[in-house]
């Protein structure tokens, strides 16, 4: 195999999330046009391990502050099984493949997943 070059594959990528075609910048970046759809693919498994832990971590949590709840009221408990069936669908659906999923959390939920 050869040496890794210092080559800037975060533009290369940034680049091609924005339509520029593999075969162009491979050109462009004196890459093979394999490296540029390895290198994108590998991006995207990464993203969607993190998404999958963040959906985990917030199951696991809600799950605990449940436990912990003695008096939770009808409304709450509604939002909170809203929110659990969202996490658990939502990491059903990155284990079937490339999906762009954008999530916002508020920062107690963004604590919680950590």
């Amino acid at each position: 195999m050869g040496k890794e070059r210092n080559v800037p594959w975060e533009e290369i990528l940034r680049r091609r999330k924005e339509g520029e075609t593999a075969r162009a910048l491979a050109e462009e970046f004196g890459v093979s046009v394999e490296s540029v759809y390895k290198r994108g693919q590998r991006e995207r498994l990464e993203q969607r391990g993190s998404l999958q832990q963040a959906a985990r971590n917030l199951c696991r949590s809600a799950g605990s502050m449940v436990a912990q709840m003695e008096d939770m009221d009808a409304k709450e408990l509604k939002e909170l099984t809203a929110l659990l069936r969202e996490l658990v669908t939502l990491e059903e659906r990155t284990d079937k493949g490339p999906e762009t999923v954008k999530v916002v959390l508020a920062k107690e939920a963004e604590e919680w997943s950590r």
